[in-house]
C-alpha cells in the first residue's frame, strides 16, 4: 500500500537532506494523529504541491505536532501534457463532482465559469470566494487521496465573453482547446491524436525540463551531525485566487530566518494575510500553467453549451469535440476526456 500523503506547501528542497528533523503542526498533523491514527515509527509522505515529494519515519506524534525523520527527498515529474479543465458551475454539487475526479485523474488546473445556461449562480464577491474556497478545498483533499506532489490550481470564475478571450490566448500559444459537446461532428480522441504527433517532441521536453531528484543542501555532508528541524504549520484560511498559478497561497509560511547549521529553521505567517510568499519555481511568479504545450477542456452545464458560446469558442480558436457514444453528465464528461488524454499521452 503506499504511503499516506500530507500536504506542506512551504516545503523546499534546499531546506531539506536525509537525516533533518521535521514538524507538521495544525490540521494536517491533526488529520494524521486523530483521523488516521498515525504512531511512531510510521512513513508517510509530505509534498508541496509544486513536485516536491519527501519520505518521513515518524518519531512523534498528538493531535497538535507530528515530528519525523527526513528520509527520501526527490521531484516528481509535471504532467505532460498539462490539462486545464473549464468546468462550467452546475446544481447538486456536480462541478465539485466532477472536479475531485479530475484532480484523482490528473488535472493541472481547474477554471470555474457562469455559462449561459449553468443553473448554479455565484453572484457576489462573497459567493465567488466561498465558491473558490469550496472548489480548492476539493482538489486539496482529491490531490491527498490521490498521493499527487501537484496540486491544482484553481482560476478566477469567468463568464463566457472573458472566456472567449483566454480561449484565444490559449489558442494564439498553441495549446489545444476543446469544447466537449454532443453535437460535435469530430471525435476528441481523433483530434488529441493529430495534435500529439504535431507536438511529440515539445511534450518530451516538457518532461524532461526538470529533474527528479532537488540539488543537495549546500552544506549537505559537510556537517553529517548537524540535524536541522523544520516547523511545517499549516492553516486553513482561503480566498479567491486570481488565476490559474503555482504561487503560494495564503495558507502557506514563509522563512524569515536561516539560522546556523544545527539550529531550528523558523517559519512564520506571512505579514498579513492574502500575501503569498514568492517561491522559485520555473513556472511561478504569477505565470499560468499554460507554460508548455496544454489542452484545455471544456465542459458545459446541465442545460448545455449554448449555440452563441459554441460559435464564439470555436471562432477564438476551440475546437468542438465529441467524447463518445453516449452523451455524458456535467459531472462525468471532463474526467473522461481526462482519462482518455492521460492514456494517449503515457510516456
Amino acid at each position: 500500500m503506499t504511503l499516506p500523503v500530507y500536504i506542506a506547501t512551504e516545503l523546499e528542497a534546499e531546506k531539506l537532506r536525509p537525516g533533518a528533523e521535521v514538524e507538521v503542526r495544525g490540521s494536517e498533523a491533526h488529520h494524521a494523529a486523530t483521523v488516521r491514527r498515525t504512531r511512531s515509527g510510521e512513513q508517510i509522505q509530505l509534498v508541496n504541491g509544486r513536485g516536491l515529494r519527501t519520505t518521513i519515519t515518524v518519531s512523534a506524534v498528538d493531535k497538535a505536532t507530528l515530528r519525523g525523520t527526513v528520509g527520501e527527498v526527490k521531484r516528481d515529474f509535471p504532467h505532460a501534457p498539462q490539462i486545464v479543465l473549464v468546468q462550467a458551475l452546475a446544481k447538486g454539487g456536480r462541478d465539485e463532482q466532477a472536479i475531485e475526479t479530475a484532480t484523482e485523474y490528473g488535472v493541472d488546473a481547474v477554471k470555474p465559469w457562469q455559462a449561459d445556461r449553468s443553473v448554479a449562480r455565484w453572484e457576489g464577491a462573497a459567493k465567488i470566494a466561498r465558491g473558490i474556497a469550496r472548489w480548492e478545498a476539493t482538489v486539496r483533499e482529491a490531490a491527498k487521496q490521490s498521493r499527487r506532489s501537484w496540486l491544482p490550481q484553481v482560476g478566477e470564475c469567468v463568464r463566457s465573453d472573458a472566456l472567449t478571450s483566454w480561449i484565444h490566448k490559449h489558442s494564439e500559444a498553441g495549446d489545444l482547446v476543446l469544447v466537449c459537446h454532443e453535437t460535435a461532428q469530430r471525435p476528441m480522441v481523433h483530434v488529441l491524436q493529430q495534435w500529439v504527433m504535431a507536438h511529440s517532441a515539445a511534450l518530451r521536453a516538457q518532461v524532461e525540463r526538470e529533474p527528479q531528484t532537488p540539488e543537495p543542501c549546500a552544506n549537505a555532508g559537510s556537517h553529517p551531525t548537524a540535524t536541522p528541524r523544520v516547523n511545517v504549520g499549516l492553516c486553513t484560511t482561503a480566498e479567491p485566487h486570481a488565476d490559474v498559478t503555482v504561487a503560494e497561497r495564503a495558507d502557506d509560511f514563509s522563512v524569515v530566518s536561516e539560522p546556523a547549521v544545527g539550529e531550528p529553521v523558523t517559519i512564520s505567517e506571512p505579514a498579513a494575510v492574502g500575501e503569498p510568499a514568492t517561491i522559485s519555481e520555473p513556472a511561478a511568479a504569477g505565470r499560468e500553467l499554460a507554460a508548455a504545450p496544454t489542452v484545455v477542456l471544456i465542459v458545459g452545464p446541465e442545460g448545455g453549451i449554448s449555440e452563441a458560446e459554441i460559435s464564439r469558442f470555436a471562432a477564438a480558436g476551440a475546437v468542438p469535440v465529441l467524447l463518445g457514444e453516449h452523451v455524458m453528465r456535467a459531472s462525468s464528461a471532463g474526467p473522461w476526456a481526462i482519462a482518455v488524454i492521460r492514456a494517449q499521452c503515457a510516456q
